[in-house]
């Protein structure tokens, strides 16, 4: 009579052969544990089970997931790049992400681990969900949580290149504005006289090209990083140079 092993990942294995004897198996996997069985059986027919067991996790606790506060990419201004860590998964879970209205699978991992999501929107980390699930049925949903945008070490900046007299009408001049360490909400606005115009929205960093600037007097043009949702909270500014 012998110990065999029959898991999801492995056909069966022959584990042990002995009257008595106990052995270590330190390769289990905690996905799947359920699926994992040791059984007795003739070594000449192991499908001819006398009796079996299944293991039983050895962990327990709350299930845990937390994301990083979301720093904005180098390489990316519309990405950030947030941590994503959990704690206690059950057994047979994956880490799961929603960003739109199916979820797809993120990581499947050890009990405790993390995972690095680099492409999370600057402008809207709450769009992706991370969630642990049971890795078959995602709706079983034991954890979840989004990313929060990390501003802590913003410092937004915003420069006007000299404004360079157009070849086909120079009483127009062209400036290109940029921004760096822009936060999510804000927007690139012009501003004459009282009226205040969107230029776009979007980034972390970047440029525009305003190639319509009065070549008399290119400094009346005022642009300024601002709060889309409120002008009025103003970032940075700055003036086109003759």
């Amino acid at each position: 009579t012998c110990v065999f092993v029959l898991s999801f990942e492995q056909p069966v294995q022959l584990f042990g052969c002995a009257q008595s004897f106990s052995m270590a198996a330190p390769w289990l996997s905690t996905n799947r544990l359920s699926q994992t069985k040791f059984y007795l059986a003739p070594r000449n027919n192991p499908f001819n089970v006398i009796s079996e067991l299944s293991i039983e996790p050895g962990w327990g606790g709350t299930p845990i997931i937390s994301a990083s506060p979301c720093r904005p990419n180098s390489d990316n201004p519309r990405a950030c790049t947030s941590v994503i860590s959990w704690q206690n998964a059950p057994q047979d879970s994956c880490t799961w992400v929603q960003t739109g209205s199916e979820p797809q699978l993120f990581a499947c991992g050890l009990v405790n681990d993390s995972a690095i999501a680099p492409w999370v929107s600057w402008q809207n980390t709450s769009s992706a969900r991370f969630f642990l699930a049971d890795m078959d049925d995602p709706k079983k949903v034991y954890a979840s949580t989004t990313s929060t945008p990390d501003t802590s070490q913003l410092k937004p900046t915003l420069a006007a290149s000299q404004c360079k007299p157009n070849a086909g009408n120079p009483s127009l001049c062209s400036t290109t504005i940029s921004w760096k360490d822009a936060p999510p909400d804000a927007c690139l606005f012009v501003k004459s006289t009282a009226k205040r115009t969107s230029l776009g929205c979007g980034g972390s960093f970047g440029s525009t090209t305003a190639d319509w600037v009065n070549s008399s007097n290119p400094g009346a043009v005022q642009f300024v990083l601002a709060s889309k949702v409120n002008p009025d909270i103003v970032y940075a500014s700055v003036s086109a140079a003759p």
